[in-house]
């Protein structure tokens, strides 16, 4: 079977595309991307509603307005943060400013349940890393 140029270049980025993107998600909430084993995810509204982001535990993030949110203020995950997931058992923990400054939080294992930020803590989230 032959198989054409554009199909076959087509056909090498969806591999390529395979190996690199499931370091980190970006997309709608839902139940097919929660529960990933080993990581972390943040989502714009209660209980995992509208987008959420996803990253491998171990992953820093030092600027979550460098993280790209077609739907958030801004179009960055700056301040976007109103409920949360971890499935691993490294502890993360949220910052409320930039380069891990300010208050923290800390995120631990969430038994596959979104963890909804209280009242003062919601739309705070300005980085994340280990801790």
């Amino acid at each position: 079977m032959r198989v054409s140029f554009a199909r076959r270049t087509m056909l090498s980025f969806a591999a390529i595309t395979a190996l690199v993107v499931p370091a980190v998600v970006v997309g709608t909430a839902s139940p097919s991307l929660a529960w990933r084993a080993n990581s972390i995810c943040i989502a714009q509204d209660r209980d995992g509603g509208r987008n959420s982001f996803c990253f491998t535990a171990g992953t820093y993030v030092p600027e979550l307005n460098s993280k790209y949110c077609g739907s958030c203020w801004g179009n960055n995950w700056n301040d976007e943060m109103s409920s949360w997931y971890s499935t691993t058992s490294m502890r993360y923990c949220w910052y409320f400013d930039a380069n891990y400054g300010g208050e923290s939080h800390v995120m631990d294992f969430s038994h596959q349940r979104w963890i909804n930020q209280p009242g003062r803590e919601d739309n705070k989230a300005s980085s994340l890393r280990p801790c």
